[in-house]
């Protein structure tokens, strides 16, 4: 591969390349080799961690048992990598991940806690942790005004990342499910008025706003974005 022993960076950046296309065993194989280079690095570490969760989410999705050597291995990681680096915002958000998926919600919610003052005071990545934590409250949480919340965050933060048009999509997502059940809720027409108004489609978020204000007259928001608008 040519690759030279002296430049672990090369060599990390080419095992994370390896990770990205489920290359697992050759990416890991990679950055042990780096880790015994660099064995203080909260970077390698992360990395490692992302591997063990890859190949425990491949198991899992090929109808294997889910393999909790492969979580532990991917904990410890962690574990380590903020011992290292303790503001580390994106090692943060999968330890956070880790708890969630395990049930452990009190210590997924205070790592999240504790993750948006890192990310606000760094102004680091908040909109990663904004569309992170607006999953954790919908999926884990089941509080779909509270991840509606932080979904609306992420775009104004950062519209045109992947994670502001993940935002996006799941807002429009929600208040297109929002409309079959409750078709006179001002709320939704509100929320794709927004969703029109973040993507720059001003006729559509004009109309969104015109009718969620007959459904609830008076709203202060609706009729400030719509004299914005207009």
């Amino acid at each position: 591969m040519g690759l030279d022993p002296n430049k672990p960076y090369v060599i990390q950046y080419v095992s994370k390349f390896y990770r990205r296309n489920k290359q697992l065993d050759k990416a890991l194989s990679l950055l042990k080799r780096v880790q015994e280079m660099t064995p203080n690095s909260a970077f390698v570490h992360h990395q490692l961690a992302l591997i063990y969760m890859s190949k425990r989410q491949t198991s899992i999705q090929n109808g294997g048992e889910e393999d909790e050597t492969l979580y532990t291995l991917c904990m410890q990681h962690l574990d380590q990598a903020l011992s290292i680096k303790p503001s580390f915002v994106y090692a943060m958000l999968d330890l956070e991940a880790c708890y969630a998926e395990k049930k452990n919600i009190k210590k997924a919610e205070e790592m999240f806690e504790e993750t948006i003052k890192v990310a606000t005071a760094k102004k680091d990545s908040l909109h990663v942790v904004e569309v992170r934590y607006a999953d954790f409250q919908l999926y884990h949480m089941k509080s779909v005004p509270l991840a509606i919340m932080h979904y609306k965050e992420g775009p104004r933060l950062q519209k045109d990342t992947a994670d502001g048009k993940r935002c996006v999509q799941q807002l429009t997502k929600i208040a297109n499910k929002d409309i079959l059940s409750n078709p006179h809720d001002g709320k939704v027409y509100g929320l794709l008025g927004y969703v029109h108004e973040i993507t720059g489609e001003n006729p559509h978020a004009i109309k969104c706003y015109e009718k969620a204000i007959l459904l609830d007259p008076g709203n202060k928001e609706y009729l400030t974005a719509l004299c914005n608008l207009r």
